[in-house]
């Protein structure tokens, strides 16, 4: 290990591991929470437990990001509306409404908001592996294995993956970010020996990949690629038919390891710092749009109340959706993305090349096909609307058509108010964009760059390139 990279890795540790005042501040938070959650859920029923899981329980936890994850064991004989409901309800009537935030997985859990952390109250069924009744069920296990295996190199080692991929914007295996979960992390540390050791082996991965971290047999009739239907599968060392790699898409698995590529040319604490490193200016974001170079087009629209998983895969549709739209008339789009503070506003936003296409070509038949070719040509011939044409080129005839939608704007108000659109769509949804409105070039700029958070995505679109990139020619 070079001198360099040694002490960029010793010097994030020391901005990332909690101190001991931290550890302190954060377990007498859990342990007073643990407490009133028992007293409340003993008042109910005292075979139901209460246990702390997750990243702090494991001790693979970083400063930066301080979520404990408390989780309430039922027995059996609980439905899952029931488990749902009464956790819901004892949380609330202890930290009251103010304090706390209903989420949804695939059952609804509680986030209580402390001032330094949160604390996710989570229901479970208290089972036998592999009789899981729901998708929580294997987290007490998780907790096990990590904490049964784990040294400090791999603890460290897991923090300093996780503030990694935080950095690079690929953690998380919600559907919003499509990433690496924490989990995920800690098995990919311990399968390689460590961090570096991960970094080295991703910055030339190759696909498929499978990882069996406990290295035993899994007994399956087809190779794991088949049955998980994806050439990224890490085993669940508790649940040999679950993959803890599905959530993440092929883009973010490509951008972690061109990272790693990226960070062993040029070790750097940007990668553990959180900012993005020398942020384009106001100026430079201005010069690219008024260049005219590229188009930059925004629908912005009130969000529609739905589980962040529910939303976030609802929004990933209607953009390919208005990708597809947009393609079917020939208008190229670069790159779509979304930002939303999923209360109050949602942004579509696209980049494009031209966003004026005043004629379209239009196929017509083979030039050896006489009956249909004549009734094309006398169709075409004297059109008002009928620009070039019709003529043939190789072995077909085309013409070109003057269009109906010849700005993109256009287009879009067209893609978003037509019935074939809202008709496919949730209610809810419908009636967010029953009022929409779009934003496009200067005036999208201006929106865009008012919230710091909706700027990080709007800069990451409008340059199209990661802020690492240019690490990978560093002499």
């Amino acid at each position: 290990m070079s001198e360099v990279l040694s002490s960029v890795m010793e010097q994030a540790l020391k901005l990332i591991k909690p101190d001991e005042d931290l550890r302190e501040k954060v377990n007498q938070t859990v342990e007073k929470v643990i407490k009133n959650l028992k007293e409340v859920f003993w008042k109910i029923d005292q075979r139901i437990e209460v246990e702390l899981e997750g990243s702090i329980a494991k001790d693979t936890w970083t400063s930066k990001d301080i979520d404990a994850d408390i989780f309430i064991l039922f027995p059996k004989d609980y439905s899952k509306n029931e488990i749902g409901k009464i956790t819901i309800s004892s949380v609330i009537s202890k930290y009251g409404k103010e304090r706390c935030l209903l989420r949804y997985a695939e059952h609804p859990y509680v986030t209580i908001n402390f001032d330094f952390m949160d604390v996710d109250v989570v229901p479970c069924y208290k089972v036998e592996p592999p009789n899981w009744l729901s998708a929580t069920d294997r987290s007490v296990y998780h907790t096990k294995f990590v904490k049964s295996k784990f040294n400090d190199k791999l603890k460290d080692s897991a923090r300093l993956l996780k503030v990694f991929l935080k950095s690079i914007g690929a953690y998380g295996a919600e559907i919003k970010v499509g990433g690496f979960s924490g989990f995920l992390c800690e098995l990919l540390v311990y399968n390689y020996g460590g961090f570096l050791e991960t970094v080295k082996a991703f910055s030339e991965i190759k696909l498929p990949l499978i990882i069996d971290p406990t290295k035993k047999v899994v007994q399956l009739n087809k190779t794991p690629t088949d049955v998980f239907n994806s050439e990224f599968v890490v085993i669940d060392p508790i649940d040999p038919e679950r993959n803890v790699a599905a959530a993440v898409t092929k883009e973010n698995f490509w951008k972690f390891s061109w990272a790693c590529r990226s960070f062993l040319r040029r070790p750097s604490l940007s990668y553990f710092q959180l900012e993005v490193p020398q942020e384009p200016s106001l100026e430079a974001i201005t010069d690219v749009v008024s260049s005219g170079a590229l188009k930059v087009y925004g629908i912005l629209v009130k969000p529609w109340k739905a589980p962040p998983d529910v939303f976030w895969g609802q929004i990933k549709r209607i953009l390919k959706r208005i990708e597809n739209k947009a393609r079917q008339n020939n208008f190229n789009i670069i790159k779509s993305d979304a930002w939303s503070d999923e209360s109050e506003e949602l942004l579509f936003l696209f980049v494009l090349e031209s966003d004026k296409i005043e004629a379209k070509e239009q196929l017509g038949p083979k030039t050896y096909d006489y009956e249909n070719a004549e009734k094309f040509i006398k169709k075409h011939l004297n059109d008002k609307d009928t620009l070039f044409g019709p003529f043939i080129k190789d072995e077909r005839w085309y013409v070109l058509k003057k269009r109906s939608l010849t700005t993109f704007s256009d287009m879009l108000n067209s893609i978003v108010s037509s019935d074939e659109f809202l008709s496919s769509l949730p209610q809810e949804v419908i009636s967010s964009f029953k009022s929409f409105k779009i934003l496009k070039n200067t005036a999208l700029v201006n929106y865009a760059i008012s919230s710091e958070d909706r700027k990080k995505v709007f800069i990451r679109l409008l340059f199209g390139r990661e802020w690492w990139i240019k690490n990978l020619f560093y002499d």
